[in-house]
């Protein structure tokens, strides 16, 4: 007899969290004795060609899933707190919000620049990668992620051209560079 896969259901709201949140609600919940010793039981029964038994306890395992996202959910949804309701100031909102893309820039930036150095360095050597910043560009990717959940849920941001932005303040940063690079090795007289 084939036993179908059973696939459990998914809240909707739970897939728009941000990847480092689901992947601590799933490394949360598969250490969970309870959901262990179910799964198992499933398993077995799943084995021995069970499939009512099986189907069952995968439906109990769904039912924890989607109860633990709810659950979830809701304490996320409690520690969303509207930046006005907490008192600041528009000013003060403004400038949180202008850190806040600042902060995404910086991250798309490190990304950007880490990816053209290595993309230079496989010119030479196709194997060769300058990993020195592997950390900070992970790092940097789990705050866009945050970042562009609270664009999706929010109405903090109003446009989606940061991409665009994000290459124009790279495009300065590396021209600042430049000088700053030209002012050492001509103070050094020779190339760093």
């Amino acid at each position: 007899m084939i036993i179908p896969e059973y696939k459990p259901q998914n809240v909707k709201e739970f897939d728009e969290l941000p990847q480092n949140l689901k992947d601590l609600f799933e490394e949360t919940i598969q250490s969970h004795y309870q959901y262990k010793r179910l799964l198992s039981v499933a398993e077995d029964a799943k084995k021995r060609g069970n499939l009512v038994a099986a189907l069952n306890t995968y439906k109990r395992l769904d039912s924890i899933r989607l109860l633990t996202q709810a659950k979830l959910l809701q304490k996320q949804q409690e520690q969303t707190v509207s930046l006005l309701s907490m008192g600041l100031s528009h000013e003060q909102l403004d400038k949180i919000n202008t850190l806040t893309i600042a902060m995404y820039m910086s991250c798309d930036m490190i990304e950007c620049l880490a990816m053209e150095v290595n993309e230079e360095l496989q010119k030479v050597d196709k194997t060769a990668r300058y990993e020195m910043f592997d950390p900070i560009i992970k790092i940097g990717k789990s705050a866009k992620e945050n970042i562009r959940y609270l664009w999706k849920n929010t109405t903090m941001f109003e446009t989606d051209d940061f991409g665009e932005q994000s290459d124009k303040m790279r495009e300065m940063l590396i021209n600042k560079a430049k000088k700053v690079y030209i002012k050492y090795a001509e103070h050094f007289g020779k190339e760093l």
